[in-house]
């Protein structure tokens, strides 16, 4: 599946969850926002053949991190990252791809003045 349909699918339901700081993407003209905000990536994807026939399935990582101004605790970046999780929530069909397992809230760190708490959710696409 190309790359840019999967990126359409999770970023469009992303954009589209209320509640949440803007989102920023890397390696563009605009400077990241002053305040709290977005990060979006997805991972690669790995191929795997499921059986003995020509069924593949493509597995990656749709992983968002959460950028909040250092000094103001964790519970905002807390508040955002699970509200992240509940748009993306175990059995959910996408175009083009499903999320089979509940997402995961990782261990928050440091960079200058940002605290960055990744978000990661598992996605998968079957081919063949």
């Amino acid at each position: 599946m190309p790359l840019s349909v999967i990126e359409d699918s999770l970023f469009t339901r992303l954009s589209a969850t209320g509640g949440l700081p803007p989102l920023h993407f890397d390696n563009i003209k605009a400077d990241p926002p002053p305040d709290d905000h977005l990060r979006p990536f997805i991972l690669p994807a790995t191929p795997n053949t499921l059986g003995l026939n020509d069924l593949g399935q493509e597995i990656g990582v749709f992983q968002v991190s959460v950028y909040a101004k250092k000094g103001q605790g964790t519970t905002p970046a807390i508040i955002i990252a699970e509200l992240i999780l509940a748009a993306f929530p175990r059995n959910l069909e996408l175009t083009g791809l499903r999320i089979d397992k509940i997402g995961a809230i990782g261990v928050p760190f440091y960079d200058g003045d940002w605290q960055i708490t990744p978000v990661s959710i598992d996605y998968q696409h079957l081919t063949g």
